[in-house]
């Protein structure tokens, strides 16, 4: 099931302004002016994974928000994977200029997803995982309605001033009929994953 726009995650960025120079410079990204909000094309998009079992769930799974206060400058990227009844979300989020990301705990990130935040129970941190060049934080809890057991990562990249360039975060649930998510299915679903940090 896509996730609609309105229910996309509030950005997690804060504005560092620099004199004498305009927030809306061009980045390396989309351009934080064009106002692209919603599904997009997966075909070029920065997050993909290599699992065969991983698949997008249709042609809606891909989402860009772009985040056009004068405050904070950046683009946002969500997919959301499925297989056999188990989801994955994985988003992305890019500082433009004058803009950094806050590091904040997996809870809090996953607490802009309606679906976390009303029925998350049982978080329980969990030890950080190395994939690839990535050190991830992690956190183990079910979503209560769902029956799914998961787990939650975040990742920084890109030292800037004051915070991060990049952040990546998401969870991973496993549908209680399969069992309970370990950190080695996560492993796996971060190992298949690739995305521009």
């Amino acid at each position: 099931m896509p996730v609609p726009v309105s229910r996309l995650p509030a950005f997690l960025f804060l504005a560092i302004m620099v004199s004498g120079l305009p927030a809306g410079c061009v980045s390396a990204e989309r351009q934080y002016s064009s106002g692209e909000n919603g599904p997009v094309d997966c075909g070029n998009f920065p997050i993909k994974s290599s699992r065969q079992d991983l698949k997008p769930d249709d042609g809606k799974t891909c989402f860009i928000v772009t985040d056009t206060n004068i405050q904070a400058v950046g683009t946002g990227y969500l997919r959301r994977f499925s297989r056999d009844g188990s989801v994955m979300i994985a988003s992305l989020e890019v500082a433009g200029l004058h803009t950094y990301i806050v590091r904040k705990n997996v809870r809090e990130l996953l607490s802009v997803f309606p679906e976390v935040k009303n029925t998350g129970v049982n978080w329980v941190e969990q030890p950080s995982m190395e994939v690839g060049d990535q050190k991830y934080e992690t956190q183990k809890f079910s979503l209560n309605q769902q029956f799914h057991t998961c787990m939650g990562f975040s990742t920084y990249g890109n030292t800037a001033f004051l915070g991060y360039a990049r952040g990546f975060y998401g969870y991973s649930c496993k549908h209680g009929s399969k069992g309970v998510i370990s950190a080695d299915d996560l492993r796996r679903d971060l190992e298949a994953l690739d995305f521009r940090m």
